[in-house]
C-alpha cells in the first residue's frame, strides 16, 4: 500500500507595484507545506512500513492581473525535495 500526501500551503505573495484595476503586476512569493509519504506491504506490522514526512518551502513568481473585482494569476512554483 502507497500513501503520498501533501499539506495545505501556507505562504505569501510580495508585488513591487501597487496591484490596479486592468494592469498586469508581476510578483514573487515563498511558501511552506508537509510532505506525508507511506509504503507498508500488505498483513504486516505498521512498525515494518516505511514512513517519510518532510516540510518543504516552494518559491513562487508570476503576474497577476487585477480586474475590477477579482484577481487572476498564472505563475510557477519550485520546490527542492533532496536531503
Amino acid at each position: 500500500d502507497l500513501n503520498y500526501q501533501q499539506g495545505i500551503e501556507t505562504g505569501f505573495k510580495l508585488y513591487p507595484f501597487p496591484l490596479k484595476a486592468g494592469r498586469v503586476s508581476p510578483y514573487v512569493g515563498a511558501s511552506f507545506r508537509m510532505l506525508n509519504f507511506t509504503q507498508q506491504a500488505k498483513n504486516t506490522p505498521f512498525e515494518y512500513g516505511v514512513n517519510y514526512q518532510k516540510m518543504i518551502y516552494p518559491l513562487q513568481a508570476g503576474v497577476s492581473y487585477t480586474s475590477n473585482r477579482y484577481i487572476y494569476s498564472i505563475g510557477v512554483s519550485y520546490k527542492n525535495i533532496e536531503e
